[in-house]
């Protein structure tokens, strides 16, 4: 049974030992974590990109009335929007 008087007789300390499994789950998540964040990163690059391309080279009817009909829609399915 762990009581206050287990926790005083051992400094105040818990179990502070890992083992070498959950230090290779720490290390393959942070390689997932630092994946993920670079994935993101360069697809807000790639996405910037292309906006300036797009707003350089001109006026795009068609893509204008695109995205009309997109927020047409998109309001008709949520109205509160």
């Amino acid at each position: 049974m762990w009581g206050i008087g287990t926790l005083a007789r051992s400094g105040g300390r818990g179990d502070t030992h890992r083992s070498t499994r959950s230090d290779e789950v720490a290390a393959s998540d942070r390689r997932w974590l630092l994946a993920t964040y670079g994935i993101f990163g360069a697809t807000l690059l790639v996405l910037a990109g292309l906006y300036q391309l797009y707003s350089v080279s001109g006026p795009h009817d068609e893509v204008t009335l695109f995205l009309r009909d997109v927020t047409r829609i998109a309001h008709w399915l949520l109205p509160g929007f």
